[in-house]
C-alpha cells in the first residue's frame, strides 16, 4: 500500500469499525531517509483521526454490553410478527388456527431461549435477516405499489407513489436490520467471541425466494387462481410456478441463467472485508471520493444496482407491466439485502450504519429516477401506445 492509502485504511478502521489499537508497520526508507518518511506517515494517521473527531492516547476497553432478557423478548416478538405475516399471506389461516400458531411460536421461542440462549439468539438473527427483506419485497411491494388500473400513467404521475413505495419497502428492511442489531448487541458478538455466521446465507436465500414468488406472480396461471377474493396466496403462487416449470426452455433461457448465476457468485465473492481483489481500481477512487463528500459512503451495489432496479420495478408494477417484472424486483432486492447486511456489521457504530443506509437510499433513488426516465423513453419508442384505427385503415 502507498502511505496515503494506508492512512485512509487506518482512519476508516477507527471510525467505522471501532478499532482502538493500531499496529503500524513503518515504510522502508527512500531519498528522504527512514526517520522523516515515517514521522510524516504517523503524523498523517494522527491528523486523519483528528479530522474525523477522534483522538490519540491510551486505549481503554469498552464497558460490558448486556441486553436485558425482557428487551430481547420484545425484539423476538417483532421477528415473530414478520414471520406470521408471511405465513398468513401464503396460507390464509382461520382466526383460531392463526392465534394457536402465534401462541405456539411465542411459547416455543421462550422455552428455546431458556435451553440454548446463544444458539437461539443467532438463529433468530439469521431468521430476521432472511424474513424482513423477503417480506419487504415479496409482499409489501405488492400492496404499496399495486397497479391502479389498466391505463398507462406517465412517469410524472407515478413518481410520487414510486418514492413512497420505495421508502416503505426500505423501511421494513431497516426494521429488520435494527432487529438483527438488537439481537446481536452483546460484548461476545462485538469481540467476535460469538460470531454471526449467517451473512452469506442471508444474502442468497431472500433473493431466491423473491425471484420464485414474483416469477409465479408474473405467470398467467397465477391470475387464473388468484381472483382477488381468496385470502390464501399459496395456491396461486404454486399454480404460477408449475406453469413456469412447464414451459419449454430455449437457448436464451439457459444463457440468461448462466449469466444470473455468475452475477450472483460475483455478488457473494465481493461481499465481506476480504474481497479487495475483486474491487476495480476506479471503484476505490470513487469510494474515497464519496467518503469525503458524504461523510459515510453508501454501498456500491445499492446505488448502482439494487435501488435503481427497485425504482424501475415499482414503475413497472404501477403500469401493470408483467414482462421482466420478476427480474427487476429480484435485482432490486439486492439493495434491500445489502441494507440489512449493513446492520450485521456489529463493529460499525449504529449511527454510521444508519447514515450509510440513508445516503444509499437518496443516491440510489436519484439513480433510479434517471433509469426510469431512460426506460420510459426507450419503451415508448419501441412500443408506442396503441390507438384505435381509423375507418380507412380498417378497410
Amino acid at each position: 500500500l502507498s502511505p496515503s492509502r494506508a492512512v485512509e485504511r487506518f482512519v476508516k478502521a477507527a471510525r467505522e469499525r471501532n478499532v482502538r489499537l493500531f499496529y503500524v508497520r513503518l515504510f522502508p526508507c527512500d531519498g528522504r531517509g527512514p526517520a522523516r518518511i515515517n514521522m510524516e506517515y504517523v503524523a498523517a494517521i494522527r491528523d486523519g483521526l483528528s479530522a474525523r473527531g477522534l483522538t490519540t492516547g491510551v486505549p481503554t476497553p469498552f464497558a460490558p454490553l448486556r441486553i436485558p432478557p425482557w428487551q430481547l423478548a420484545l425484539v423476538r416478538m417483532a421477528l415473530c410478527a414478520a414471520g406470521l405475516w408471511i405465513i398468513q399471506s401464503l396460507f390464509g389461516l382461520r382466526a383460531g388456527w392463526f392465534w394457536a400458531l402465534t401462541a405456539l411460536v411465542v411459547v416455543g421461542g421462550g422455552g428455546a431461549m431458556m435451553v440454548a440462549t446463544g444458539m437461539v439468539r443467532s438463529a433468530c438473527a439469521l431468521g430476521a435477516a432472511i424474513v424482513f427483506p423477503t417480506l419487504a419485497v415479496g409482499w409489501a411491494a405488492r400492496y404499496l405499489a399495486a397497479p391502479a388500473g389498466d391505463d398507462r400513467p406517465s412517469l410524472a404521475a407515478t413518481l410520487p407513489r414510486q418514492i413512497v413505495a420505495f421508502a416503505g419497502v426500505s423501511a421494513i428492511t431497516i426494521m429488520g436490520g435494527l432487529v438483527v442489531a438488537a439481537l446481536l448487541s452483546d460484548s461476545a458478538y462485538l469481540m467476535k467471541i460469538a460470531q454471526f455466521r449467517g451473512v452469506k446465507f442471508a444474502q442468497f436465500l431472500p433473493l431466491m425466494i423473491i425471484a420464485l414468488v414474483w416469477l409465479a406472480r408474473s405467470m398467467p396461471w397465477y391470475a387464473e387462481v388468484d381472483s382477488g377474493q381468496t385470502r390464501a396466496e399459496w395456491p396461486a403462487i404454486w399454480a404460477g410456478l408449475r406453469g413456469a416449470l412447464a414451459q419449454p426452455i430455449v437457448y436464451w433461457h439457459a444463457a440468461a441463467a448462466m449469466i444470473g448465476l455468475a452475477a450472483l457468485a460475483m455478488l457473494m465473492i465481493r461481499s465481506g472485508n476480504e474481497a479487495g481483489g475483486t474491487v476495480l481500481p476506479f471503484e476505490l477512487e470513487l469510494r474515497a471520493l464519496l467518503d469525503k463528500i458524504l461523510i459515510v459512503r453508501p454501498r456500491t451495489k445499492e446505488v448502482l444496482l439494487g435501488h435503481p432496479a427497485m425504482m424501475l420495478a415499482l414503475l413497472m408494477l404501477m403500469r401493470g407491466t408483467p414482462r421482466g417484472l420478476w427480474v427487476a424486483l429480484t435485482v432490486g432486492a439486492i439493495g434491500q439485502v445489502s441494507i440489512l447486511n449493513s446492520f450485521c456489521h456489529l463493529h460499525t457504530p449504529l449511527t454510521l450504519t444508519l447514515l450509510r443506509v440513508f445516503n444509499g437510499l437518496w443516491v440510489g433513488a436519484l439513480a433510479g429516477i434517471i433509469l426510469c426516465v431512460v426506460w420510459d423513453l426507450v419503451s415508448r419508442r419501441i412500443a408506442p401506445e396503441r390507438r384505435d384505427p381509423s375507418p380507412a385503415e380498417e378497410q
